[in-house]
């Protein structure tokens, strides 16, 4: 199982890349051109066990999803019941099947225990495939410069945060430290509980969060074995009262993933555009999945990022366009096109900030992916504005905007990632870089990490930041590290900054 999840995060990392250096080429799928009236869309409504085989025993509907009731002597694998060992019932620990809560089960003696907490949550175990289910998990932290570190048990990717909460993927591996292993997992940053919201996952799709509610992706155990194994259905969870709901049960292989209450957004390969591009799929009211884009420019999505009913994009050629789904429209913005590395825009509040490598010194910026500065650009204004300039190719990556706050990455010291020294600063050569926060009304800056190995791919929600950090190991494979966080409410100088800080000092000091 290890090799199968170092495999699925491997494959996510150079499907990523392939994106943002446009070094890979991929075969035709599907039609070129306008697909909305030539595709066939699938419908969330369908009855959950069609083409569900659970022989010998039978298919059954709870709380919407189908299960599997097997009979004596066979035990659930997934969406069919085989034979157990030596006949005994048990439940398999790799099914990704999603059953409802329940007061109690098979623990690995056979026994039956009550492990329901008070609000009907199981403790997870190697027994149970019950989701959500809560995981005990080692948290050192926060120090007393806010600072806290989760080991959940493997490689950690795909965090995203909203208030208290961030959700992330844990790379899944059993042993006798972490019996449960890894998935799509939910922490609370407020009472320190991490609950786990499934077993298999699509390393391709990372989890969001916001608005209160998760957004994932699993993999579809109604695709057939020829099918990718990315082939997902999409789920999500209101972080109040744990309720999961299916969004998209269609078989097409999806990239990317965004959440804006109330509908989630992803990259849709049923279609190809260009060499590089997909066109950008959501449901719409009635729950069917639909088209976003209304023209592709022939080169659809590389990369897209949304805030309200707007979504911007980023294609495969470095074009960006901006979609209004409320007025239906669609437009091209004027920025400079020959880029050769251009992505993870973030939207905020009427402003696109992503990185470019438009400065590459030698004019020829598809020489090298390095030599990335921010930007900013004004949509109602049309206006870009340079946010953090490249000097001496020590590379500025973008990682998150949150109010007045730009949270960026600088690539300031040797890279541990090649032996390349024409790369030594680059971001996507996991080279050693630290986070820095900016406030933009007056251009000051904070340094929030200053350690060996990279930290980066990072999220903020108001004072609480967290990001994938290599100090562990200097030579990772890029995208992913430990999970590490900071409580800017415990910085010195930055706690006076946010009324959250100041709401949870009033808080806790009524409980005292």
């Amino acid at each position: 199982m290890l090799k199968q999840y170092i495999f699925k995060a491997i494959s996510a990392w150079i499907i990523i890349t392939c994106l943002a250096i446009l070094a890979c080429s991929e075969s035709q799928n599907g039609t070129d051109g306008d697909t909305d009236n030539d595709t066939e869309l699938s419908e969330v409504e369908a009855d959950p066990c069609e083409g569900v085989d659970c022989s010998p025993g039978t298919c059954e509907i709870q709380y919407g999803y189908a299960k599997c009731n097997c009979p004596d002597g066979y035990e659930i694998s997934g969406y069919s019941c085989i034979k157990a060992p030596d006949g005994d019932e048990e439940t398999d620990i790799e099914s990704d099947l999603d059953e409802d809560l329940v007061d109690t089960e098979e623990n690995l003696d056979g026994d039956t225990d009550v492990i329901d907490t008070d609000d009907g949550i199981p403790q997870c175990t190697t027994a149970n495939d019950v989701f959500p289910c809560r995981m005990s998990v080692s948290i050192d932290g926060p120090d007393e410069s806010g600072l806290f570190y989760i080991n959940s048990g493997y490689v950690t990717y795909g965090l995203d945060v909203w208030e208290n909460w961030v959700v992330f993927v844990q790379g899944i591996i059993e042993s006798d430290d972490y019996p449960a292993g890894g998935g799509i997992l939910l922490f609370n940053y407020e009472t320190k509980e991490v609950i786990k919201l499934a077993h298999q996952f699509n390393s391709d799709l990372y989890p969001v969060i916001n608005d209160g509610y998760v957004a994932w992706a699993e993999e579809n155990p109604n695709a057939s074995d020829a099918d990718s194994e990315n082939k997902s259905r999409i789920f999500t969870l209101n972080v109040e009262t744990m309720e999961k709901k299916l969004i998209s049960n269609s078989s097409s292989d999806k990239l990317g993933l965004e959440y804006e209450f109330p509908y989630v957004y992803w990259l849709d390969k049923r279609q190809k555009l260009g060499q590089f591009g997909h066109p950008i799929y959501s449901v719409d009211d009635e729950g069917n999945e639909i088209r976003i884009d209304t023209q592709t420019t022939g080169e659809g999505a590389a990369d897209f990022s949304v805030s309200e009913n707007i979504i911007a994009y980023v294609t495969g050629t470095g074009q960006m366009g901006v979609i209004d789904r409320e007025n239906i429209t669609q437009r091209l913005l004027d920025v400079p096109s020959k880029v050769y590395y251009r992505t993870y825009p973030e939207l905020y509040n009427g402003m696109l900030y992503y990185q470019d490598n438009r400065d590459e010194p030698s004019g020829n910026p598809e020489s090298t992916r390095c030599y990335q500065s921010i930007y900013k650009y004004d949509l109602e204004n049309d206006k870009e504005t340079v946010i953090k300039q490249n000097t001496e190719g020590k590379d500025f990556r973008m990682e998150d905007a949150w109010g007045d706050w730009l949270l960026y990455s600088y690539y300031n010291e040797t890279n541990y990632g090649t032996e390349d020294p024409s790369l030594k600063y680059c971001a996507l050569n996991a080279a050693d870089g630290d986070l820095f926060l900016k406030y933009l009304p007056t251009g000051e800056e904070w340094n929030i990490t200053n350690h060996l190995g990279n930290q980066h791919r990072a999220s903020m929600w108001g004072p609480l930041v967290v990001w994938h950090d290599t100090r562990e190991d200097l030579d990772p494979i890029y995208g992913f590290g430990e999970f590490y966080g900071l409580d800017l409410c415990m910085h010195p100088e930055l706690k006076t900054r946010f009324t959250e800080c100041v709401e949870r000092e009033a808080k806790n000091a009524k409980k005292r």
